[in-house]
């Protein structure tokens, strides 16, 4: 986390901070300042959001789609990536070792090895989860929508049919909508995600979809969510 100087915003060095007295002095204009009131007042970092001219809600990308019904509105984006597949291929050749391997010469044999059982226990216990992530990256879908009877009122979904995670926010409570890291990295490329910036806690989704659908989703809450001027 960089520390800037509230005076000059230059940003502090770490041998002009004395941690003991919880003081940090600008190398550049002799500033002295509180750490912790910086560390308090330092904004979540994150991409600031500029919705392109040429964006147009009513055409979004491939795998996602957007519903207007009066003053309520769905859009709905496919989780599906190539990724799954090899996820669930994993998993089945996992399960298959484990069940062949670990259990078939104790059924064979007709003994139970307690210690090798346990074990086997960990590789399906980890297949099934392999399997369940890769079920989502093929048939999930991240939802955000409003009811027209509570406009104010949306709630956030991504599973996989019924099951998954379910987010109720008041909209009136966003402040920001921004783009942010998540902390993964796939190809040594960060994995980004959509973060919904609240008093209450800020809330972070997004993580699964393609760079397009995710993109759109953000561009399309920008405009949905937060008044014109200040998406802008």
């Amino acid at each position: 986390m960089k520390l800037i100087c509230p005076n000059c915003d230059t940003q502090l060095l770490f041998n002009r901070m004395n941690i003991d007295a919880n003081e940090a002095t600008c190398s550049h204009c002799g500033q002295r300042t509180s750490i912790s009131d910086l560390l308090v007042d330092e904004p979540p970092s994150g991409q600031a959001v500029i919705v392109p001219d040429s964006f147009d809600i009513n055409q979004p990308p491939s795998g996602v789609s957007y519903q207007r019904d009066g003053m309520g509105w769905r859009i709905t984006a496919t989780t599906r990536h190539g990724t799954g597949y090899f996820l669930m291929v994993f998993a089945v050749v996992t399960l298959i070792f484990a069940c062949g391997v670990i259990y078939g010469p104790q059924l064979a044999a007709g003994k139970f090895d307690l210690k090798e059982s346990l074990f086997g226990i960990s590789f399906i216990v980890i297949s099934l989860v392999i399997m369940a992530v890769g079920l989502l990256l093929i048939f999930g879908r991240t939802v955000v929508e409003t009811d027209e009877r509570e406009p104010d009122v949306g709630r956030l979904f991504v599973g996989l049919g019924p099951f998954g995670w379910a987010r109720q926010v008041q909209w009136s409570e966003v402040t920001r909508i921004e783009e942010t890291d998540s902390g993964g990295t796939v190809n040594d490329q960060p994995i980004m995600q959509i973060t919904l910036y609240r008093s209450e806690g800020d809330v972070h989704f997004g993580a699964l979809l393609k760079d397009p659908r995710r993109r759109y989703v953000l561009y399309a809450l920008q405009q949905l969510v937060l008044p014109q001027e200040a998406s802008r």
